[in-house]
C-alpha cells in the first residue's frame, strides 16, 4: 500500500495535524470545523473533506447525595442536591433514569444503589451514587404447645421469630478474581438461620450465579459444581469499584439448621473484589 499521507488543517488543538486520527481539544462554547487532505503520492490522487466539532461548555460540579436506610416494607427518603436538574440512574454509566428530583420518597424491597447527575441542558456532570439499605423485617411463626386444652390445663406459646440482619466482611483488595467461596455456621442460638440475599464486590461483569452445599465446602480446591445446589443465574448491573457492593437479584431462600454449615459460591462473568480470608483456596469453577 503507498504511503498515504494526511493533513489537517487549522492545526490549532490538535494533537498531530500529520496523522489520520488526531485528538483534537477545543476551548469551552466554541466551534471549529476542522480540514483534512489525503493525498496518495504515488498516483498524485488527493481527496478533502470537512468535520465538525463543537465544544459545548462545562457541567455541573457533581452533586452531593445523602443516603438512606429502611426496614423491608417501609417508606423512606433519599436526597440530593446540585446546580441543575437531578437525574437518578440504574448504573454508574449509561442505564436508565429511575428518578428526577431532590428528594425521592419510596418504598424499596431490597438494598439498592442510584447514581445522581446534574444535567444543566449542556453537559451532564458526573455521576455520584446513593444507597438505600433495605434490612428484612423478623419473620415470626407463633405456636401453642398444645393448641387444645382442657380446663385447669396450660400451654406453652413461642413467638418463634428470626432475628434479621447484615453480614458483610470487608472488601478493601482488589483480587480480580470472578468468584467468591465462603462458609456459613450457625453456632449460637436455637433458631435456624435463613439466608435472603447476597451481593458482592463486582467491578465487572453482566451475570452472577449463586450455590450452596451443606456441610460447607471445607476450603478444598473449587473445579466442579459437582453436589452443590445452584440457587439462580441472573442479570447484574456491576457496581464497579470498591467499596461498592453488586446487588445480586435472587432469592435465597436458603435456611441452615442449628449447629449445621453451609458453603457458599457467588461467581460472575466478570472480575470481583474481596479481602482475603485466613485460608485462601483455588476457586476454578
Amino acid at each position: 500500500m503507498p504511503n498515504i499521507t494526511y493533513s489537517w488543517s487549522p492545526t490549532g488543538g490538535l494533537s498531530n495535524p500529520s496523522i489520520p486520527n488526531p485528538t483534537a481539544t477545543l476551548a469551552a462554547a466554541t466551534s471549529q470545523i476542522y480540514t483534512v487532505t489525503v493525498t496518495n503520492p504515488v498516483s498524485g490522487c488527493v481527496i478533502t473533506d470537512t468535520v465538525s466539532l463543537t465544544n459545548l461548555g462545562a457541567g455541573d460540579p457533581a452533586p452531593t447525595t445523602t443516603n438512606g436506610a429502611a426496614c423491608a416494607g417501609a417508606a423512606a427518603t433519599l436526597s440530593a442536591s446540585g446546580l441543575s436538574t437531578l437525574n437518578w440512574f440504574t448504573a454508574p454509566i449509561g442505564g436508565t433514569i429511575a428518578f428526577t428530583g431532590t428528594t425521592w420518597n419510596n418504598t424499596w424491597a431490597s438494598t439498592t444503589t442510584y447514581y445522581v447527575e446534574s444535567n444543566n441542558g449542556t453537559c451532564p456532570s458526573a455521576r455520584t451514587p446513593v444507597t438505600i439499605t433495605v434490612t428484612p423485617q423478623p419473620v415470626i411463626n407463633p405456636t401453642a404447645t398444645p393448641s387444645v386444652l382442657c380446663l385447669g390445663a396450660s400451654s406453652q406459646l413461642a413467638a418463634n421469630n428470626y432475628v434479621s440482619g447484615n453480614l458483610q466482611t470487608a472488601v478493601l483488595a482488589g483480587n480480580g478474581a470472578s468468584g467468591n467461596a465462603f462458609n456459613i455456621s450457625n453456632i449460637n442460638g436455637s433458631s435456624p438461620i435463613r439466608i435472603d440475599s447476597v451481593y458482592m464486590g463486582i467491578s465487572s461483569g453482566t451475570l452472577a450465579e449463586v450455590w450452596y452445599i451443606p456441610g460447607g465446602y471445607g476450603c478444598a480446591d473449587l473445579n466442579s459444581s459437582a453436589g452443590w445446589t445452584l440457587v439462580g443465574s441472573v442479570a447484574i448491573t456491576a457496581a464497579g469499584g470498591t467499596p461498592n457492593l453488586t446487588s445480586i437479584p435472587l432469592n435465597l431462600n436458603v435456611t441452615i439448621p442449628v449447629g449445621q454449615t453451609y458453603g457458599f459460591v457467588v461467581v460472575c462473568n466478570g472480575a470481583n473484589y474481596y479481602t482475603n480470608g485466613t485460608a485462601i483456596c483455588t476457586l476454578n469453577w
